[in-house]
């Protein structure tokens, strides 16, 4: 939660057992998305190298407020993400 207008607002992580992403998807105020799986990324969007923390880890600070969602949930938004066809 922020006033940064440059910053994304919303976060989406597909993650594994271990909590490292296998797919990510931004949401900037101005409702621009962009994605990263190992195959793509932008300047400003990319795969963590490392495991991200627990739910309650996250929502144990102030600035952020995590929640999980469902699979299909996750393609959809993953989908709406998409670069324009060139």
């Amino acid at each position: 939660m922020h006033d940064l207008p440059d910053e994304a607002v919303l976060w989406y992580h597909e993650v594994d057992e271990g909590l490292c992403e296998a797919r990510k998807v931004v949401m900037f105020r101005d409702g621009r998305m962009e994605r990263a799986d190992t195959t793509e990324h932008t300047d400003y969007t990319d795969l963590s190298t490392e495991p991200l923390p627990s739910l309650e880890e996250i929502n144990a600070q102030d600035e952020f407020e995590a929640a999980e969602i469902d699979e299909l949930e996750f393609e959809q938004v993953w989908t709406a993400a998409a670069p324009p066809p060139p």
